[in-house]
């Protein structure tokens, strides 16, 4: 199933193309369809990509990490009267890549076994609250 995300391409001063996905959350109610009965919040990305040549290189960013194709993006060319726009989801994707590399960072710091059991930044934050425990082994003939 392809899931609906919303998601908005922008071109910066400096000529280069940006997407960044809206971050969600589902609703609380038993009957509702995971791809279209989603809540956005536009002031939060889920996911963003910076730095591209054109919008569709963009676009190919997010595919290569993600399966799902997303939706139709919106689409805007930096000019005078977009600069604010587009200045605030720079300031959002800026927010985004901090947190990301922050939570990167974190996970990268466990052991590599670790970093398979544990999914998000959020888990690992409430697993590592208690102190890991090593066991070193002596290997004695």
């Amino acid at each position: 199933m392809s899931l609906n995300r919303e998601n908005v391409i922008w071109q910066t001063e400096q000529g280069t193309w940006s997407i960044g996905f809206f971050e969600f959350e589902y609703p609380d109610h038993e009957d509702f369809d995971p791809e279209w009965d989603v809540e956005y919040d536009r002031s939060l990305f889920w996911w963003v990509s910076t730095g591209h040549a054109d919008p569709d290189e963009a676009v190919e960013a997010y595919r290569a990490e993600h399966a799902n194709p997303g939706d139709a993006s919106t689409c805007i060319e930096w000019s005078a009267d977009t600069g604010a726009k587009i200045a605030r989801y720079e300031e959002m994707a800026t927010a985004w890549q901090a947190e990301h590399a922050r939570a990167t960072a974190a996970m990268d710091l466990r052991p590599s076994r670790e970093r398979y059991l544990y999914g998000s930044p959020a888990t690992f934050k409430q697993r590592t609250a208690r102190p890991l425990r090593i066991r070193a082994r002596t290997h004695l003939k």
